[in-house]
């Protein structure tokens, strides 16, 4: 506040990273307020195909004549993720370095109250214990069950990963339009490796129920003559291996909420008497909100769930 027990606030919008001064926008000064409104529309171009990694920026400044303007605060939303619902409510405003990675919302709005809802609804079917047991009867070649996948099922789009497992694609679901990711191993490849019980243990530890979000769900699992398939949901935002090669470093804010989700799901692991031995840049995955998902779960040793007990072969 001023001397006189006011401000003189105005909002900056910003794409980050900038690429170009085009990115910015700002609101006019409400003068002498502590109650502002803008009401104002502010139009940010942006590349669809190259800007969905980046966050709208949002800063809060107060004016000043006679210094420097004072920075009041910030807070930031991940394009993708305003692509997919509106951001309409109250935030908090964080310091310049936590707002460049998160939103605190304070007050929910009705819409916002409702979306939430509709979201805890989808997870709590996602992880319900039965679908482990839907898992568990699955089979390609007999089931008559209408949530059984075949391969006739799916618009394979493109491959997104290969490894001397075999190659994961991005799919798409042709009934629902939902994007998948599937990951495909070749059984002769499979025994000549003798990698049968590693299957065997990924197939488990994905199908485990109440998850906490920072593991890869999986939507389902199936089989040909030749392939075992994993239907699994599409992790968008890349590995750890990339963002750190493209920002060289993580801030102190960022590699310790990494870190933080890091634990959960690995706390919840140790929960079930299960070790995740492979934890690396590469098989730490970020969703298009920014979380963390762990996967490739092949390696993990210890009482895996017992809930899946019908052999892949």
């Amino acid at each position: 506040m001023d001397p006189n027990g006011l401000a003189d606030p105005y909002c900056k919008v910003k794409l980050v990273p900038e690429t170009n001064s085009k990115s910015r926008r700002k609101t006019k000064i409400v003068h002498k307020c502590l109650d502002p409104e803008w009401n104002e529309e502010l139009v940010i171009a942006f590349d669809a195909a190259h800007d969905q990694d980046k966050r709208l920026h949002i800063e809060v400044w107060d004016w000043d004549m006679t210094s420097a303007n004072d920075f009041m605060g910030a807070f930031s939303f991940g394009i993708s993720e305003l692509l997919k619902i509106e951001a309409d409510g109250w935030y908090k405003l964080l310091s310049k370095e936590e707002s460049e990675f998160y939103n605190v919302p304070i007050e929910l709005s009705e819409k916002s109250l409702q979306r939430l809802s509709e979201i805890e609804e989808q997870l709590e079917s996602e992880i319900d214990g039965s679908t482990v047991e839907k898992l568990s009867n699955f089979s390609v070649s007999s089931s008559t069950d209408s949530s059984s996948f075949t391969k006739d099922d799916f618009d394979f789009l493109k491959v997104i990963g290969r490894g001397s497992f075999g190659k994961v694609l991005l799919a798409e679901i042709k009934q629902t339009k939902e994007l998948v990711a599937i990951k495909i191993l070749k059984k002769d490849v499979v025994v000549q490796d003798d990698d049968v019980e590693c299957v065997k243990t990924e197939r488990n530890v994905l199908c485990l129920s109440h998850k906490p979000p920072f593991l890869t769900i999986v939507h389902s699992t199936f089989q040909t003559l030749e392939r075992l398939f994993f239907v699994m949901e599409y992790v968008s935002g890349g590995d750890l291996m990339y963002h750190i090669q493209h920002e060289h470093k993580f801030k102190e804010p960022q590699a310790c909420f990494y870190s933080a989700e890091i634990a959960l799901a690995l706390i919840y692991l140790h929960s079930k008497e299960i070790i995740y031995r492979d934890l690396k840049l590469d098989n730490v995955m970020l969703n298009a909100q920014g979380h963390v998902k762990l996967t490739d779960f092949g390696m993990c040793k210890g009482r895996v769930a017992k809930a899946i007990q019908k052999t892949l072969f």
